[in-house]
C-alpha cells in the first residue's frame, strides 16, 4: 500500500520504565526486527517497556508473532514488556492463538499508574 508508513520507534523514558510508541506498519518485514530494536533500549536499565500500540498497524500473523517474539527475547533479558493502547484486531488474532493470559496488556489509566510508580523507583 502507498499509505503504509515504515516503522517508527519513539521512545519515552519514565524512571525505570520507558514507553515506545509504535508509529507505521509492523508487517512480515518490520516485525523480525522489533526484539531487537527494544533491546537496545535495555542497556540504559529499563525494567518495563511499555509498548504502545495506538498509532501502529498490526494487520496480520506477522505482525503478532513480531510481538510474542519481542515479549520472549524481552522476557529472556529480565524486562517485562506491556502491550497497550492495543488495536482490535490485534487482541483477536492473540486471542485465536491463546496468547492474551501470557501477555501484559493494560489499558492507558493503568499505564500512567505504572508510569508514576517507575518513576518513583528510579
Amino acid at each position: 500500500m502507498q499509505d503504509d508508513v515504515p516503522l517508527s520507534l519513539q521512545p519515552e523514558p519514565h524512571g525505570r520504565a520507558v514507553i515506545v510508541r509504535l508509529i507505521g506498519e509492523l508487517d512480515a518485514c518490520s516485525a523480525p526486527q522489533l526484539g531487537a530494536r527494544l533491546e537496545r533500549l535495555l542497556m540504559t536499565s529499563f525494567r518495563r517497556v511499555v509498548l504502545d500500540l495506538s498509532r501502529a498497524r498490526v494487520r496480520d500473523a506477522h505482525a503478532v508473532r513480531g510481538l510474542l517474539c519481542a515479549h520472549q527475547r524481552l522476557e529472556l533479558l529480565g524486562c517485562q514488556l506491556i502491550l497497550s493502547e492495543v488495536p482490535a484486531v490485534a487482541l483477536a488474532m492473540l486471542a485465536m492463538v491463546g496468547m492474551l493470559a501470557h501477555l501484559a496488556i493494560l489499558d492507558a489509566p493503568s499505564v500512567q499508574a505504572l508510569l508514576e510508580a517507575s518513576h518513583a523507583e528510579a
